[in-house]
């Protein structure tokens, strides 16, 4: 694991630094299509809870947020999380992925649209149950 902390370390870093020049080169990406495959593949009723696991600077959270869901970011990067912040107006959570704690009480779109890894059905009602906390 040293050696996958030290590479986290050494990418952090380098988003860190250059963190004014990522958000400047990827604020106008078009990624409509992507967030509506998204959208599309969540068999459950709108609005959802989403968490944004790397959301960077914020672009997709503020997006999330603008169609109605309530949007959750998670980035390494402390520089990431508060440009995030203050650019979408979500909540953002700074988290080591390597490390990841998450609180109980979070449930996202993966658990949604992934085949379940007990039965493989997607939503399997009874699995589901104990993927979403109470």
């Amino acid at each position: 694991m040293d050696n996958l902390d030290e590479i986290a370390r050494r990418t952090l870093a380098h988003y860190e630094q250059s963190a004014r020049q990522f958000f400047a080169g990827t604020i106008d990406h078009d990624v409509s299509q992507n967030v509506a495959a998204l959208l599309d593949a969540i068999e459950a009723p709108a609005p959802y809870t989403l968490l944004d696991l790397g959301c960077g600077p914020g672009r997709d959270l503020k997006t999330f947020s603008a169609l109605g869901h309530r949007a959750i970011g998670l980035d390494g990067a402390h520089e990431f999380v508060e440009m995030a912040r203050g650019h979408s107006g979500c909540e953002v959570w700074h988290r080591d992925f390597l490390h990841l704690a998450l609180p109980r009480a979070c449930s996202t779109v993966f658990m949604q649209t992934r085949p379940c890894s007990t039965c493989r059905a997607r939503r399997c009602p009874a699995c589901w149950r104990r993927c979403t906390p109470a």
